[in-house]
């Protein structure tokens, strides 16, 4: 392929977002990231904590009937073990 991503169908976008907020917790936060992306920051997380609620959202993402065309990718970086400043931990967690 081109490396170039599709544009996230409307429906599939609005799904996406719904399925994250229902599990993510207040003190979290969704973002939309780049074109495809979204990033969600776990305050007062570790990193196995976080890597389990990256398999819980998979399971969850998964099963989303507007989602069964969107192929999904998690990364999971820890501050301030692998990054100690935003910028550092997005690209850990892409490189993740």
């Amino acid at each position: 392929g081109s490396g170039k991503l599709n544009p996230l169908p409307q429906q599939a976008g609005r799904e996406l977002v719904n399925l994250i907020s229902r599990l993510k917790r207040k003190p979290d936060i969704l973002g939309h990231y780049q074109n495809n992306c979204f990033a969600l920051i776990l305050p007062e997380t570790d990193s196995i904590l976080a890597k389990r609620f990256a398999s819980r959202l998979i399971e969850v993402l998964v099963g989303g009937p507007s989602l069964e065309s969107v192929a999904f990718s998690i990364g999971v970086a820890g501050c301030p073990h692998e990054a100690q400043d935003l910028a550092t931990l997005i690209k850990a967690c892409v490189q993740s």
